[in-house]
């Protein structure tokens, strides 16, 4: 039987925001990890040229090296989505302090996602995919400010396309606030 305490803790572990985010978004379903995901890969690219650190793999050090390899075995509950399993690797190879800067934005995108799934159920309006991703898209263009101004027009747009019947019932002539 394997010691589970003595399990070796993963390069994210040690930075306890960083493995907050990352094992958040492997609980999440499938199709909202790949978006997620993704969009992670196009900040780290973005700000971090990543395509060009991962062509020179000498620069990234023994260890790293390692640890890419080390993931191809697909063992972390996140290698399961290919595009999570991407974006971890991704923000893995950067310096630390780079890292820091990478947990800042996923964590900042997933208060957006979380901020874009209340305002839905706020309103009792089924999340789409499409929107989703135009959010992640105006994340990955704008950062937070870009995402957060998405949100506040999407939920003008869903308040105002709400129909009043869902919120206001009639009662012998009296108007009665639906709950």
């Amino acid at each position: 039987m394997i010691d589970m305490s003595k399990k070796q803790a993963r390069w994210h572990d040690k930075k306890p925001e960083m493995a907050k985010a990352i094992h958040f978004l492997g609980s999440l379903p499938n199709d909202v990890q790949t978006i997620i995901g993704d969009c992670v890969v196009k900040i780290a690219e973005k700000e971090y040229k990543v395509s060009q650190l991962m062509s020179n793999l000498k620069s990234l050090g023994s260890e790293k090296i390692l640890g890419l390899h080390q993931s191809q075995k697909k063992r972390r509950n996140y290698d399961k989505n290919p595009a999570t399993h991407k974006a971890v690797n991704h923000v893995y190879i950067l310096s630390e302090s780079d890292q820091a800067k990478m947990t800042k934005h996923v964590l900042n995108l997933m208060d957006c996602v979380f901020s874009y799934f209340e305002l839905h159920q706020a309103l009792n309006v089924p999340p789409e995919k499409e929107t989703l991703q135009k959010l992640a898209d105006a994340f990955t263009e704008g950062g937070l400010k870009q995402a957060s101004a998405f949100n506040k027009a999407l939920r003008q747009k869903l308040a105002q396309n709400a129909k009043p019947a869902e919120y206001l019932k009639e009662s012998q002539g009296d108007l009665i606030i639906g709950q």
